[in-house]
C-alpha cells in the first residue's frame, strides 16, 4: 500500500505511508526520484495531474516546498500542463450560465458565512440534476474575500441537502452533528427542513468564532520544543515503524491550543500538550512488525513516551 493518508492500522504486507505529502501521487513521485526510476511523459503527466487535483491546484494547506520540488521533477518530462488544466477546469457555456445564476443567489450570515439556498421550486425550474446543483455549485463561493466557510442548501424530496466547505477550518463535526460526514474541509449532510438547515448555518458561525478565538491562544517556544521532542521520540522509538510527521506535530499544537481555550486560558501549558498527545497521535503511528507481534498498542507506547 502506498498512501499519504494517516492510517489507523496496518492491513497489507508492505506499506509506504507518509502524511507529509499532499497526495499519493506526490509520494510516488518522490519514490521515483529517490530510486532513479525512468518515467515516461504519460506517467509523469498522470502523477502531476494527481498532485494538482489533490492539492487544489497547489492551494490547499497540505501544499509545501516538497510539493513544488516534486512537481518540478515531473515537469522535466515533456508534457503539456495547459492540456491538464483545460481538461480539468474548462466549462461548457451552459454550465458557466448556471454558475452565474448561483453567484447571484449568494447570501451572507451575520458572521460572514456565505450560503446559497435553493428551493424545490427553483430546482424544478433549473432542469438539471441535484448533484450539479448541490455539490457542483457549492464552490461558486470558494474564492470570496474574507469568507472562510460556505455552504450550499438544496431542497429535495427527502429533505435539504447540505454541502459544507471551508478553506481553513474543520467543519466536519458540524456535518456529523446533523447525521452527515465527509472530510475536514468538505462535508455534507441531509436535514429535515429549512429551519434545521438554518440552525446548521448558525452552528457553523459559532464554530468559526470559537476557532478564531482558540487560534489566538499563545504558545511559547518552550512548548513548541516540547512538542518537537515528543514527536521526534515517536520517530526514533524501536516499536514504531512510522512516527508522527511534521503535519501531525502541527495538529498537536492546534489541539493543545483548543484544549487550553476550553479551559478558559489564553496560553498553552505542557500539561495541555500531554493531555491531547495520545488522542491526536495514536492513529498516526504505524507500529513495527515486532510491536504487532507483541500486540503492543499505540496508546501504551505514546504514554511511555510521555512518561520518559
Amino acid at each position: 500500500m502506498i498512501t499519504y493518508a494517516d492510517c489507523p492500522r496496518c492491513f497489507t504486507d508492505m506499506e509506504a505511508i507518509d502524511s507529509s505529502y499532499e497526495s499519493c501521487c506526490g509520494l510516488i513521485a518522490a519514490m521515483a526520484q529517490e530510486c532513479a526510476w525512468k518515467l515516461s511523459p504519460i506517467a509523469a503527466k498522470s502523477l502531476y495531474t494527481g498532485m494538482v487535483t489533490d492539492s487544489g491546484r497547489f492551494r490547499y494547506d497540505s501544499t509545501s516546498a516538497q510539493t513544488h520540488r516534486m512537481a518540478a521533477f515531473l515537469m522535466e518530462q515533456k508534457f503539456d500542463t495547459n492540456d491538464i488544466y483545460r481538461n480539468l477546469y474548462a466549462d461548457d457555456f451552459s454550465r458557466i450560465q448556471l454558475k452565474a445564476k448561483f453567484v447571484l443567489k449568494i447570501q451572507f450570515s451575520p458572521k460572514n458565512v456565505a450560503y446559497i439556498y435553493t428551493t424545490k421550486e427553483e430546482v424544478a425550474e433549473l432542469d438539471v440534476d441535484l448533484f450539479t446543483i448541490s455539490r457542483g455549485m457549492v464552490n461558486t463561493m470558494a474564492d470570496i474575500k474574507n469568507v472562510d466557510i460556505w455552504c450550499n442548501f438544496t431542497e429535495t424530496d427527502n429533505g435539504v441537502q447540505c454541502e459544507l466547505r471551508s478553506s481553513i477550518y474543520n467543519i466536519n463535526p458540524i456535518a456529523v452533528k446533523y447525521g452527515g460526514g465527509g472530510h475536514a474541509k468538505a462535508s455534507g449532510a441531509c436535514v429535515a427542513d429549512r429551519e434545521t438547515a438554518m440552525n446548521m448555518l448558525r452552528d457553523l458561525e459559532q464554530l468559526q468564532e470559537m476557532i478564531r478565538e482558540a487560534n489566538e491562544v499563545e504558545v511559547q517556544d518552550s512548548v513548541y520544543e516540547y512538542v518537537t521532542r515528543l514527536t521526534q521520540a515517536t520517530r526514533e522509538h524501536p516499536l514504531i515503524q512510522l512516527g508522527v510527521s511534521p503535519r501531525g506535530a502541527l495538529a498537536v499544537c492546534r489541539m493543545a491550543k483548543a484544549y487550553a481555550f476550553v479551559r478558559g486560558r489564553d496560553y498553552v501549558l505542557p500539561e495541555d500538550v500531554a493531555a491531547v498527545f495520545p488522542d491526536v497521535c495514536c492513529h498516526r503511528l504505524v507500529m513495527s512488525t515486532k510491536a504487532r507481534r507483541m500486540e503492543e498498542k499505540p496508546e501504551t507506547v505514546l504514554r511511555s513516551i510521555l512518561a520518559s
